[in-house]
């Protein structure tokens, strides 16, 4: 079996597809559309620099397809990343702190495997957002 992931672009959506191409043709095993961008607990900590993540928000709002911004976390931890998260001004484009059990579509970024889709690095800072911006945009 081989797999391999591609970006589907259309007129509206931009959408991440794992396929199937193992028998001659090709078979869809799973499409998100990624209008959802979801920070994971401990991708915003740092060495990730605040600024960096605001000017990726920034440019995917100006840019993109102006995706929502969530930011998932345990319940034990709500409140501490809701002042971390008010303290190094991301308030401005976090709409909601989400839990894991919502099971909200989107597209992950985290520091460790999750929930697919998902984009895993360790930091988000000055030295990888083009890279980053490459990945997801």
């Amino acid at each position: 079996m081989v797999w391999f992931e591609v970006q589907l672009l259309t007129n509206q959506h931009r959408a991440l597809a794992t396929l199937d191409v193992s028998r001659g043709f090709f078979c869809v095993i799973y499409l998100v559309i990624s209008d959802t961008l979801i920070f994971c607990d401990g991708i915003v900590e740092p060495p990730t620099e605040s600024l960096a993540v605001r000017s990726l928000c920034l440019y995917l709002d100006v840019f993109g397809n102006s995706p929502v911004f969530l930011f998932e976390t345990e319940r034990d931890n709500a409140d501490l990343y809701h002042a971390w998260l008010k303290k190094i001004g991301m308030y401005d484009f976090i709409e909601e702190i989400v839990f894991p059990e919502y099971n909200i579509e989107g597209l992950r970024l985290s520091e460790q495997s999750t929930r697919s889709p998902f984009f895993k690095l360790d930091k988000i800072s000055w030295d990888n957002l083009n890279f980053v911006l490459s990945k997801i945009s």
